[in-house]
């Protein structure tokens, strides 16, 4: 196993030990309080997978392991920014509805 293979364990033992505390906690709350948590889950979920599909270096690995809890940290950070997936959806909204206007005005003959 290389170091790189004992970094990327190691982060993943470590989120999935915080994804399977979080779990726990919240079986463990009414339905309406975890429809509260729905935007936490989803965004871990979220950077699980960023994480389990980025190919990242040695010396990225080295900074998430040092983290006993990485998914946490990573979640606290992303809530901290200014940053709107609103925007992101609102264009792919208006890229969506500029593409179907075209092809109905090609269809028809229209421009």
């Amino acid at each position: 196993m290389t170091y790189r293979d004992e970094l990327l364990e190691k982060l993943f033992d470590n989120m999935d030990a915080g994804r399977n505390e979080m779990l726990s906690e919240i079986r463990l709350l009414s339905p309406d309080e975890i429809i509260s948590k729905a935007y936490e889950i989803v965004m871990k979920e979220d950077i699980y997978i960023l994480l389990e599909t980025e190919n990242l270096s040695v010396k990225d690995l080295e900074v998430l392991t040092k983290n006993p809890y990485p998914l946490q940290s990573i979640y606290d950070s992303w809530m901290r920014t200014d940053y709107n997936h609103m925007d992101i959806l609102r264009d792919n909204l208006n890229e969506y509805i500029y593409r179907h206007r075209k092809e109905k005005s090609i269809v028809h003959g229209e421009r």
